[in-house]
């Protein structure tokens, strides 16, 4: 690793400042006292020299407290600076000093991570090699940071930041707080208390124990964050000193919860760490804070693939389904999910059964689907041959000589035909030797046993055969004979049935609808009764509109769905633009493509969708734009593994962003439907945006717009380059630091948890 080397646009922030902390990192001169040299006076002697020590200390530290308090803003003198050097006011969706806090955080935490290395590498290369990086490091710390005139603005900048960390903290643990005092109150052993009653020893015991257990894992959670920032400390003060201590104090001041001795006792601790957040929450800072929390989240989470981003309006729809679960507890109704295509009604069921541990199965109710696929049958018959040949054997094995000679003689001929054995060969010669052996003249007793015994193997060898054949059948037919429903319900498996807007026979769920969990409920079709699980559900998503619905929702579905409809929704803009940012970073959060590429990201989200949308909300056979297309859209940007190790690799495809926008947005769309007026009428939203106008698709998108309209948006392309270079210095070409600017903090709402 380079520890010169910078990520960020040249140009775009001022140099670091530092600044010269002399009386910081070295210890004041002490008064030359001479120690007694009379006896008896060594006592007085260490108490004046402790005295005038902590004095000294004391007035330096109240001097430094005066200088700190002086000192400019560090935002002042960053902006200041920016438009000596550029010529121009820095813009004002940029916070400068933030930006230089969190460089500095990255360098000393890289200095810490190569310190480690020089000391604990047992490899002497690469001790020496950790070594030296760590002085580059330390020594571009100093002169960046720690050796400037301007250093007292950066030091009032990073009290005030380890402040607002603090704050941040003490926000998460009231968060946890929270969540923790409302599961206890949900419980039913407490819900039936009275609020005024003292928990006995045991509730006690409970409160106690998941009060606890909370702040251990809020603790466990910002401990890494917290060492990192106490290191930090370590970099600008000496340990010991009064500043470090004092900052120190604040990292680990935060605050510990009460145990309640009531339930009216657990409620004001729930309304007191609730109007705690909020008045937490007001802080600028803290709200920044939470939203860099809730990007790395998301980075995180694509970095280890998973389908599902827990954003603020995806933990909102899960909570409502827990929500509704608890509240409506005598109902196989779990939840009914509408809204349009692609904004993952049905993955988010699937989701939120997953992540409480419980089984599902799919089914799509568009399909033909019938009462034998849904309940299955015990009614199977075996009323085949089979049935007959078995009972021929008995038959046969009951005559007496003289009766099995006159039955072959008789029916020698027609033997095939009740065996139905035509076709097997080796069957067919069997039988050709008995009709000759029968029709000898002369047939004795040995003779007879052996036509008897050779009877009832080919009797036999035909029951074992058409047996092997028609179970084969019933396995194609029907893998297992219990139904969809009936084989969930036996495994306690949920149900997610998809399209229930276009069911075409309801009556087949209906009384499934009325059913409650915990009950015994008879199943006509197997003539069984059947348990119901407690927690055994029914979830039913489907694509609510005018172009989507194909059949009348019952009421007997509607009148039980009442309290239970998610509508879901397109997520808020701000999530789709950290969704899509997430799409093309790496697994640090760090922008792989170009910064023109960025602006032009900006435009699709913030512009494109919203107005794709809005055109194709009532045309029918349109592919929507969802998650899913930005996802795309990042899959055909980034290579996020190796094809053939699998490995991660984050790198850039060669594909413009023009052509990949292109393949997303109209692509798809001519290929699948015939009407070619919504894809022409996309081409013109981003044309006329300056988007889709790369040389390499001219030929695609003129062929839309014509030759004469394409050139005219190529010159207009110019002003839309103005726009887009604002939009990059505004995002300052980082995705890790570009989702700070989606959008004004001060409108964000209290932060929503997860409730389960």
């Amino acid at each position: 690793m380079d520890g010169d080397t910078e990520r960020k646009p040249e140009g775009l922030l001022p140099k670091h400042i530092g600044g010269e902390l002399k009386s910081v990192n070295q210890a004041a001169p002490l008064s030359p006292l001479l120690p007694p040299k009379e006896p008896g006076q060594l006592d007085a002697y260490l108490k004046s020299r402790a005295t005038e020590t902590f004095d000294l200390r004391r007035e330096r530290y109240e001097k430094r407290r005066e200088a700190l308090d002086n000192a400019p803003d560090l935002e002042v003198v960053l902006r200041k600076r920016y438009e000596q050097q550029n010529g121009e006011p820095a813009p004002e969706g940029i916070n400068l000093s933030f930006q230089v806090i969190n460089d500095f955080r990255r360098l000393v935490k890289d200095a810490q991570t190569y310190r480690k290395v020089s000391k604990d590498a047992r490899d002497p290369v690469e001790r020496a090699h950790g070594t030296l990086v760590y002085n580059q490091l330390k020594t571009r710390i100093d002169r960046e940071y720690l050796h400037d005139p301007d250093a007292l603005s950066f030091e009032k900048a990073y009290r005030e930041y380890i402040q607002s960390r603090n704050s941040y903290v003490n926000f998460l643990s009231k968060l946890e707080e929270m969540k923790r005092v409302e599961g206890l109150l949900s419980e039913p052993s407490f819900k039936s208390l009275p609020d005024g009653e003292a928990f006995d020893e045991v509730d006690y015991s409970r409160v106690e124990r998941v009060m606890r257990s909370g702040e251990i894992a809020t603790s466990l959670e910002v401990a890494p964050e917290m060492n990192e920032l106490e290191a930090t400390l370590r970099t600008i003060y000496a340990e010991g000193t009064p500043e470090y201590e004092e900052l120190r104090g604040i990292l680990l001041s935060t605050t510990k919860e009460v145990v309640p001795k009531t339930k009216k006792g657990l409620q004001d601790e729930h309304d007191k760490a609730k109007n705690t957040a909020l008045e937490l929450f007001s802080d600028g800072m803290v709200r920044r804070f939470w939203r860099e929390k809730e990007y790395n989240d998301l980075i995180a989470a694509f970095a280890k693939g998973e389908d599902v981003i827990e954003t603020q309006s995806v933990i909102a729809n899960l909570n409502k389904l827990n929500e509704w679960e608890e509240q409506h507890q005598r109902t196989t109704v779990g939840g009914v999910l509408t809204g349009p295509p692609g904004v993952g009604k049905t993955t988010l069921v699937r989701h939120y059964l997953e992540a409480q541990g419980r089984k599902f199965v799919y089914m799509d109710l568009s399909e033909d689907v019938t009462r034998y696929l849904l309940y299955g049958s015990k009614a199977i018959e075996f009323k085949t041959s089979t049935e007959h040949h078995r009972a021929l054997t008995e038959q046969l094995a009951a005559l007496g000589t003289d009766d099995f000679r006159k039955f072959v003689v008789e029916n020698s001929s027609t033997l095939s035909q009740v065996f139905h054995l035509n076709g097997d060969e080796a069957v067919s010669a069997y039988l050709d030797l008995i009709n000759e052996e029968v029709g000898k003249a002369q047939i004795d007793e040995t003779q007879i046993q052996n036509i008897r015994g050779k009877v009832n193997d080919l009797a036999s060898t035909v029951f074992r055969k058409e047996l092997a054949q028609e179970f084969s059948h019933l396995v194609k037919k029907n893998g297992w004979r219990d139904g969809v429903i009936i084989a969930a319900l036996r495994r306690g498996d949920s149900v997610i049935m998809d399209e229930f807007n276009k069911n075409r026979n309801w009556s087949l769920i209906y009384s499934l609808l009325t059913a409650k969990p915990g009950e015994d409920w008879y199943f006509a079709d197997n003539d069984e009764t059947i348990n119901i699980p407690d927690h055994w559900r029914m979830y039913f998503t489907a694509n609510i509109g005018r172009r989507h619905s194909a059949f009348v929702v019952p009421e007997a579905l509607a009148s039980r769905a009442q309290g239970k409809v998610v509508e879901v929704g397109y997520p808020p803009m701000q999530e789709e633009m950290m969704v899509a940012l997430s799409s093309m970073s790496d697994a640090e959060g760090n922008w792989l493509r170009s910064v023109d590429d960025l602006g032009k990201l900006y435009l699709t989200i913030t512009e494109v969708v919203p107005a794709v949308r809005k055109y194709i909300e009532d045309k029918p056979q349109t592919v929507p734009i969802s998650y899913r297309t930005i996802r795309d859209l990042g899959e055909k940007l980034i290579l996020y593994r190796d094809r053939e190790t699998k490995k991660p690799i984050y790198k850039a495809t060669g594909k413009s962003f023009d052509a990949a926008l292109y393949e997303v947005l109209i692509e798809s769309q001519k290929a699948i439907f015939e009407d070619q007026v919504v894809p022409r009428e996309i081409v013109n939203i981003c044309t006329r945006l300056g988007l889709m106008m790369d040389d390499d698709i001219k030929d695609k998108v003129a062929g839309w717009i014509g030759e004469e309209a394409y050139e005219e948006r190529k010159k207009d392309q110019e002003g839309n380059q103005k726009s887009r270079e604002q939009i990059i210095e505004d995002f300052r070409g980082l995705a890790k630091d570009a989702y700070a600017m989606i959008g004004d903090t001060s409108e964000m709402g209290m932060p929503i948890q997860r409730t389960f």
